[in-house]
Formats: C-alpha cells, sequence, structure tokens
C-alpha cells in the first residue's frame, strides 16, 4: 500500500450542528475511497489527501476533501452515490460507503460537489448551509 500524507487546514473555530457518530463514519467513508483510489493509481507517487474546511461567502461552512488516485470519470459521477454501485474488485467492497455519504448528508443538510480527473485527482466539497460544528 501507497504511503499517504494528509494535508490538513481547518479553521478550528468552525461549527457544525450534527451527529457526532454520523459524521465521523462520513469522514472515515471519504477517507477510505481516497485511500482507495490512491492505492488502485499506484504508480510511486507519494499518496496525498488534503484536507480543507472554512467558510463560504454565504456564511455557510465548507469541507473539502481532496487526493491523487486514480480520479473519477464523468460517467461515475453519476452514480457514486447509488447503493451498491463499486468500481472495485469482488471481495473489496459492497458499494454501500457513499451512498451512506449521501444519507447523511442529506440529513445534515448538507450537500456536496465533485470535481475530479481521471488519473490526476478527486475532490469532494461538501456544503454545510448554516454556521454549524465541525472540528478536527
Amino acid at each position: 500500500m501507497a504511503e499517504i500524507h494528509f494535508d490538513v487546514e481547518v479553521d478550528n473555530s468552525l461549527k457544525i450542528d450534527g451527529n457526532e457518530g454520523l459524521l465521523c463514519q462520513l469522514l472515515m467513508n471519504f477517507f477510505q475511497n481516497s485511500a482507495r483510489a490512491i492505492q488502485v493509481k499506484g504508480g510511486g507517487e507519494q499518496g496525498e489527501i488534503q484536507v480543507r474546511a472554512g467558510k463560504d461567502e454565504g456564511g455557510g461552512v465548507f469541507l473539502s476533501i481532496r487526493d491523487n488516485g486514480c480520479g473519477i470519470s464523468k460517467e461515475d459521477q453519476e452514480r457514486i452515490f447509488e447503493p451498491f454501485f463499486t468500481k472495485n474488485d469482488v471481495g473489496e467492497g459492497m458499494g454501500l460507503g457513499l451512498s451512506i455519504c449521501h444519507r447523511i448528508l442529506k440529513q445534515h443538510n448538507a450537500t456536496v460537489s465533485i470535481h475530479s480527473e481521471v488519473g490526476i485527482f478527486t475532490e469532494f466539497r461538501i456544503m454545510f448551509g448554516q454556521e454549524e460544528v465541525f472540528s478536527m
């Protein structure tokens, strides 16, 4: 498995209201997918996961998770939140992680956008619409 460097920039004053356990599960699912994408890409490049959080112009809180893994095609971006959708080999996941993330985001009135280039990076940008509690 490739070594992965975490680069975290989070304003400690940010707050989002929510279920701590579900938000932890959300982050773990995104981090696991990022780590898997880095492993799939291979190539000896240093794996990197960048986590950023801050306030957006509208007063909401954003959370960005970006990796330098294998990327996600446009076609797959449209399906990744569907239950049981997976590109993993048999026995390496059931395709539920991101569908669970999508459900958790809805429960917290948050939205997510995806930016990705195959072979280069993937970034998930999560928007929490109001000032709430978030800490890492």
